[in-house]
């Protein structure tokens, strides 16, 4: 095989992995699955990584540490708080309408009632980004921008709610009323709701 067209195969059965694991769940997955997806023999998975669960760790950590990065390198930045909201709304949506896997496993392993992913996940973020984003989430309460009635620990995990879940179902929803919405509109609709939910009354708008 020319050099140029050989195939990093513990790359490749990173990439079928996830979507295993997004499709079947971390209990579900086999070595005997991702190793069919890849064209591969088991005896190849066990090669690269010596067991079912160094390959989980291995490829989740691979797959969700960038994209936990992505999300929370907004609480590192130097703006104000309503600022901080949209930034994690826009990177959300973009983590939730452009990585196609990451919506099955955000249903199966993080959001679910036996999802056994969430501390992993959390464990990316580290508590200087916690503590930073709680922070300016309670500098804006003092400020007058950020509702007084919310708890800042649960921002997060309802922004996560807000902005995925009217994309979980919406064409069936939709086809009840004989609409379609399209992404323009979910992203106005989703900001909308975070403003009113969030902000103080007299917060204003952010344009």
């Amino acid at each position: 095989m020319p050099l140029g067209d050989r195939v990093d195969t513990k790359e490749l059965l990173c990439q079928e992995a996830i979507w295993v694991i997004a499709e079947r769940g971390v209990q579900g997955t086999t070595i005997k699955e991702i190793a069919r997806r890849a064209n591969l023999t088991p005896a190849m998975v066990h090669y690269h990584f010596k067991d079912k669960a160094n390959l989980i760790q291995h490829t989740l950590r691979h797959h969700l540490k960038p994209i936990s990065d992505s999300v929370w390198e907004a609480a590192d930045l130097d703006i104000g708080p309503l600022e901080m909201l949209r930034e994690f709304h826009g990177r959300l949506t973009k983590v939730f309408t452009t990585i196609p896997w990451y919506r099955s496993f955000w249903s199966r392993e993080l959001a679910g009632i036996f999802g056994n992913m969430r501390t992993f996940m959390a464990s990316f973020i580290g508590k200087r980004r916690l503590t930073a984003f709680r922070e300016k989430i309670e500098l804006g309460q003092r400020q007058g921008l950020i509702n007084p009635f919310i708890s800042p620990e649960l921002v997060f995990p309802t922004l996560l709610a807000v902005i995925y879940l009217p994309r979980l179902g919406h064409d069936t929803y939709t086809g009840v009323w004989g609409t379609r919405l399209d992404e323009e509109t979910i992203n106005r609709h989703v900001w909308a709701t975070i403003v009113d939910g969030f902000s103080a009354k007299d917060a204003g708008r952010l344009k």
